[in-house]
């Protein structure tokens, strides 16, 4: 498991500096070698914890340790925490660490902004340790600020007024005048009654210590020293950890107490910084030298410099009265800068308004406590006075030339807005390509109003004649070049617009031939051949029109090269590549259209004449029956006179009557069925011809899918007429059986002749005559 690693490895923290007893130096070469070796190329990150002495800050370390090795603080309740492999912690007022330590073991991670860093973890003696001098101590906490990243301040319950004087001691040693010593300050509270951040901890000092002008000040310098400054609450730890030596259960340490340091330590590593000097970005090889160099100042220049206690207060307090009045004096000049929306100010107002500043700086220096000579006192004032004066006299310079950079720049700005607000005309006109010379009479206007501007916006520069007559060749050089975009602009423009056009005109010329086509075009192979005469029709306009344009364009735009046109014309013609094709398309599916529906009508037209001739062989066959039945009355009438003359004949002709009446009632049903049938025949003719006009009218409206429907109908139609006729037959085939067993019953019946005098017909005449007529009426 990778959070077992320090103890498999059985490492220990290791001292890399120290001051020792005798006031000698004290420092691990080879420690700080390999450290760098194992930071290679990579960012380095330093994470630092320092505060008073026996409050728990190694017992803090090893959670950051375990967030290192596991990528995340955490713990089960099996392990515990210290021990062998982890860092030692003891109990009681003896003082366990001394100097600075470090891990010896380098961390790889991911930084803040995601990239990969190399991390080492560094422990600090307790300040105002019993067993080290002020002086040695601050030198120590002065080191291991300049070396870290985040530096973490361990206090118990809160951070005090002694806490603040510390730190504000220990921060002069390596404080510049105008610069920041760290970059991340983490407070961390213990044993607080609150939880987790708590930036709100740090607002509240600072309106604590608005009734209090030297508290204020030692906060405003601690905050002030640093690029980010957070607090963290730690609640009580159990008594275990507090009794614990060396190592202690984490089952025992209080779950809110080591979940609360755990996020604490998360919270640091996931906003791990690189080490950030004086803008450089130290990797293992510039951390070597970093270290090197302040542990050789401190080995031959700043320790030997501070002998004593008193000294070493002497010199933070002109230190600190000079850092006062400089932030005091840069926090109204910022003041100042961000009132004005920093923008320069006009230099009589700002030398007036720095003048005042300036004035009070020197007030807040006066006022504050010092130690030390006359003279000393005397001679510290001069060299802040005449710094002073000459970060003024920088800063006025500074200000003049940024203004009058800035009010020449706004000048030329401002003039060039004027022009293009009055060549807004011009380029309106644009839309106008028989008017170019628009443009230039409203350059001409433009440029007046324009300079007229510049003159005007640069008069209380009168002295500067050579860098407004500068100014003023940009600003006509920027209104030339502007001029001449707009010109060329303008006829790009109309040579577009006239490319497009003449594209238009030809997709017009283009459907008017193929129109003209469509009446002459009388079959499929006349299609592609129309289509062909069409398009080179339409090649040799596009020819004509392109020579057109390429020679208005040359005389009218010199600088328009042919290549450009032909560009220009080429992409114009694939935009109407789609227009073309589709007029094309319609022109064949418009004249295949007009070939269906020539031939739909063809075929209607002789389903016509075919149900025309159907409808006069039926008349004719309707009348030749109505004349047989006609005949068969008149045949009726007769035989029904003469049966009434042979009445008194009625037994003789008895048979006779029968059989006249039976052939009486099968004339009846068979003239009924004809009857039936040739109403039936005429409602199906009726159908049919209805059937057949809506086919049409489907026909006309939808061409092509209705000409199969057409043809099924009417070739039924022919199967229906047929299975009609041949049913006919049929009934004509029996009709000619029936008579024919008929004429053979007469023919075997005996003759008999009428005795009556009366000149009736025998019955075997009459029996003949009505043969004849049913034969003569088809049965």
């Amino acid at each position: 498991m990778s959070d077992n690693i320090g103890r498999q490895e059985n490492l220990e923290m290791q001292r890399l500096f120290d001051i020792g007893d005798d006031g000698k130096t004290v420092f691990d070469q080879h420690l700080l070698n390999s450290l760098c070796i194992q930071i290679g190329e990579r960012p380095v990150s330093i994470i630092s914890t320092a505060g008073k002495s026996r409050q728990g800050k190694t017992f803090w370390l090893n959670v950051l340790l375990n967030g290192l090795q596991r990528g995340k603080a955490r713990f089960d309740d099996h392990e515990t925490i210290g021990g062998p492999g982890c860092i030692q912690f003891k109990a009681g007022l003896t003082r366990h660490t001394r100097g600075i330590m470090v891990w010896p073991k380098v961390f790889h991670r991911k930084g803040k902004f995601g990239k990969e860093i190399a991390v080492i973890l560094m422990d600090t003696q307790g300040t105002f340790d019993l067993h080290s001098e002020i002086g040695n101590a601050a030198v120590i906490f002065a080191i291991s600020l300049l070396m870290s990243s985040v530096q973490i301040f361990n206090t118990k319950s809160q951070i005090d007024a002694q806490d603040l004087d510390a730190l504000n001691t220990f921060i002069t040693f390596c404080q510049r005048a105008d610069g920041r010593v760290g970059q991340n300050f983490l407070i961390m509270v213990r044993d607080a009654i609150r939880a987790g951040p708590d930036n709100e901890y740090i607002e509240e000092l600072k309106a604590q210590s608005q009734q209090a002008p030297k508290l204020r000040m030692l906060l405003t310098g601690v905050l002030d020293s640093f690029e980010k400054v957070e607090c963290f609450m730690v609640p009580r730890p159990a008594e275990p950890v507090i009794r614990a030596s060396g190592e202690v259960p984490v089952k025992d340490c209080g779950s809110d107490f080591l979940s609360v340091l755990c996020d604490c330590a998360n919270h640091v590593l996931d906003n791990l910084v690189p080490k950030n000097v004086m803008g450089t970005i130290l990797t293992g090889e510039t951390l070597k030298e970093h270290v090197e160099s302040l542990v050789n100042h401190v080995t031959h220049n700043h320790h030997h410099a501070i002998g004593s206690a008193y000294l070493a207060t002497s010199q933070l307090y002109f230190q600190k009265a000079r850092i006062t009045a400089e932030s005091f004096f840069n926090e109204q000049h910022e003041q100042l800068i961000r009132e004005n929306s920093h923008h320069p100010i006009q230099p009589e107002l700002y030398a007036e308004e720095l003048k005042r500043i300036s004035n009070e700086a020197v007030k807040i220096y006066l006022v504050s406590p010092f130690f030390g000579t006359a003279a000393e006192k005397r001679s510290r004032f001069n060299d802040f006075a005449k710094g002073l004066q000459d970060r003024c006299l920088e800063k006025t310079e500074n200000n003049e030339n940024r203004y009058r950079d800035i009010r020449l720049a706004e000048a030329v700005n401002g003039s060039y807005s004027v022009y293009e607000q009055g060549m807004r005309l011009g380029i309106e006109a644009l839309v106008n390509p028989d008017d170019p010379a628009l443009i230039t009479e409203r350059h001409n206007q433009a440029n007046t109003e324009a300079m007229s501007y510049f003159e005007k916006a640069v008069s209380e520069f009168s002295k500067e004649t050579q860098l407004v007559e500068t100014k003023r060749t940009l600003l006509s050089n920027m209104i030339k070049v502007k001029f001449e975009g707009l010109t060329r602009e303008n006829g790009a423009r109309n040579l577009e617009r006239k490319g497009k056009e003449i594209f238009e005109k030809l997709l017009e010329e283009h459907i008017g031939n193929l129109r003209e086509c469509i009446s002459t075009t009388t079959s499929d192979e006349q299609i592609s051949v129309n289509l062909q005469r069409c398009a080179e029709k339409l090649q040799t306009r596009y020819e004509t029109k392109r020579l057109e344009l390429t020679l208005e364009v040359m005389n009218t735009l010199p600088t328009v090269s042919p290549q450009t046109i032909s560009q220009i014309l080429d992409n114009n013609r694939q935009a109407f590549t789609t227009p073309f094709k589709k007029c094309e398309d319609d022109f064949v599916s418009e004249v295949r259209g007009k070939l269906r529906m020539e031939q739909l009508m063809d075929k209607i037209g002789k389903m016509e004449q075919l149900r025309v001739n159907e409808k006069q062989r039926f008349g004719a066959l309707q009348a030749e029956t109505e004349a047989k039945f006609e005949q068969m009355r008149s045949a009726l009438e007769e035989e029904q006179r003469r049966r009434a003359t042979a009445e008194s004949n009625r037994e003789n002709n008895e048979a006779m009557l029968l059989l006249m009446n039976h052939m009486k009632e099968s004339d009846v049903r068979q003239r009924e069925q004809y009857d039936q049938e040739r109403q039936a025949d005429a409602i199906r003719e009726e159908r049919r011809h209805q059937e057949a006009q809506e086919k049409v009218d489907r026909v006309w409206q939808q061409r092509v899918s209705e000409e199969n429907e057409q043809r099924r109908e009417y070739q039924e139609r022919l199967d229906q007429m047929e299975r009609e006729q041949r049913e006919r037959q049929l009934w004509n085939e029996r009709q000619q059986q029936t008579q024919d067993q008929q004429r053979r019953v007469l023919e075997n019946q005996p003759t008999h002749e009428d005795p009556e005098p009366n000149g009736a017909r025998p019955i075997s005449q009459v029996v003949y005559f009505g043969y004849r007529i049913l034969h003569s009426l088809g049965f």
